[in-house]
């Protein structure tokens, strides 16, 4: 997928779980249908990785009642990115561009 190695997934050796990578086309998918005249595709898919799926991996693995290995660390589950999704949907999070002609004080 285009996305992991144009974020850096590759590079810092993610893999997506089973049930991840549909998960991750179903919220990109559903983002681009439901798109506003203002939404920026790279600027949003930018933020929904770095700050919505990196740090929802980084929620679940800190909650786990068990021995992490490696793996637990640099894996995607599905829930992540629902998760994610949740925080970085585009109907909730709308930019506006700035548009200012002249001063203002």
């Amino acid at each position: 997928m285009v996305i992991f190695r144009d974020f850096g997934f590759e590079q810092d050796e993610y893999v997506l779980a089973n049930g991840a990578r549909s998960e991750l086309h179903k919220a990109i998918s559903q983002t681009l249908a439901e798109r506003t005249k203002n939404f920026g595709n790279a600027r949003w898919l930018e933020q929904f990785v770095r700050n919505g799926i990196i740090p929802a991996v980084a929620d679940r693995v800190s909650k786990a009642n068990r021995q992490l290995t490696a793996t637990d660390y640099q894996t995607i589950e599905a829930e992540d990115i629902k998760e994610a999704y949740e925080k970085f949907n585009p109907r909730t999070i709308e930019l506006h561009p700035r548009r200012q002609i002249g001063f203002s004080a």
